[in-house]
């Protein structure tokens, strides 16, 4: 991130943090800036949204721009969050079953699940708004490629949990909270031995908090879901395949549209081009 931002900053962007935007203004049929929740406004003729599209075409740009046509395709799109974070503090790497005690075996990201059995009970838990009992996890060290993320000797791991639901059937996600947390560094244990052991600190990460944090809309980490129906030029519709938004001056560049998922850069990079294109 902070390459990225040196890059952008190089080429002569300003960054603005902690600058939430309410509104995006339209004045004579375009796109003319946006608001922020401190009462500024910004004068852009070009604005590039890579928020999630739920939240720029439903929440902040205004209805009457969209047409009732346009409103109900985009209530329709789906985006529901069945993803959660946890961030563990370490006091030495973990050591994996069966793998050479070997940092870079370490390096890449690695995948907890026994079976697809395994993947298939995790979903049914997720589709009846039940907590996994056994998650799938996705697992990375950034400490190893980052020293500075912690202190010498000290390590971070990260796991991408699956599939924990948006919205649970029985109670809240803050009464739920470390049970989560629980059951992922149970599934840890049974791959690295002793990690509770070298436990320091944990944070766990609902999908709640992160739509609460990072405005995702329902905690989708992908913005858009990753469905057939929701792929390609179909992401997040038809309608905006060239990343160009219902009002001139608009356009789309998140990873809920087309170039693929994640955080390849794909998507703002068509985004901008689009805007060069328009001049």
């Amino acid at each position: 991130a902070g390459a990225v931002a040196a890059a952008a900053r190089a080429a002569g962007a300003e960054i603005r943090t902690a600058a939430e935007v309410t509104r995006l203004r339209v004045a004579r049929g375009r796109v003319a800036g946006v608001a922020l929740a401190g009462g500024e406004e910004v004068a852009a003729r070009a604005v590039v949204s890579c928020i999630d599209p739920k939240t720029t075409l439903a929440q902040l740009l205004d209805a009457e721009h969209l047409g009732p046509s346009l409103r109900f395709a985009i209530g329709n799109v789906r985006a529901r969050g069945a993803v959660a974070i946890v961030h563990f503090a370490l006091d030495a790497l973990p050591q994996l079953k069966g793998a050479p005690e070997d940092p870079r075996h370490l390096g890449g990201r690695i995948q907890v699940a026994a079976a697809l059995d395994d993947l298939e009970r995790a979903y049914d838990d997720a589709k009846y708004g039940r907590l996994p009992r056994r998650p799938y996890l996705e697992l990375n060290l950034p400490s190893l490629a980052d020293p500075s993320l912690a202190p010498a000797g000290k390590h971070v791991l990260t796991a991408w949990v699956q599939y924990p639901p948006y919205g649970l059937r029985h109670g809240s996600w803050e009464e739920h909270r470390e049970a989560l947390g629980d059951a992922v560094l149970a599934t840890l244990e049974e791959v690295a031995p002793g990690i509770g052991r070298r436990l320091l600190a944990r944070r766990v990460l609902t999908p709640l908090d992160l739509e609460r944090r990072y405005g995702l809309h329902q905690g989708c980490l992908y913005h858009v879901e990753p469905a057939l129906d929701q792929l390609l030029y179909l992401r997040p519709l038809p309608h905006f395949a060239r990343h160009r938004g219902p009002v001139p001056g608009l356009y789309l560049g998140g990873a809920g549209t087309h170039g693929g998922l994640g955080a390849s850069g794909l998507q703002g990079r068509n985004a901008a081009r689009a805007v060069l294109d328009d001049g």
